[in-house]
């Protein structure tokens, strides 16, 4: 069996940024109501990176305490589930 063996490093492709070159910098995002039912560890760390990018969060959970004790670190707003669902743009389950 013959077999073909590349000599030397594999080179890189070039780097191209995406999102830069197409976005227009007059351009402003507004922000959204996102909802994040369920704070576990995925809705909390959900939730911390949309604060964070400068979203507005309502928050839900079986457990209303769990979901107030993070409203209160991220100083966003909890409720009840179909309320979450209905104020918000998005919704993340």
């Amino acid at each position: 069996m013959f077999c073909y063996r590349r000599v030397g490093p594999v080179p890189a492709p070039p780097f191209r940024p995406r999102a830069l070159a197409t976005r227009s910098p007059t351009r402003r995002r507004t922000s959204m109501t996102v909802a994040i039912i369920g704070t576990g560890n995925i809705g909390r760390s959900v939730a911390h990176h949309l604060v964070e990018g400068g979203e507005s969060v309502v928050l839900a959970n079986r457990t209303r305490a769990k979901a107030e004790d993070l409203a209160a670190q991220l100083g966003s707003a909890a409720t009840e589930d179909d309320p979450a669902a209905q104020e918000a743009e998005r919704l993340i389950v």
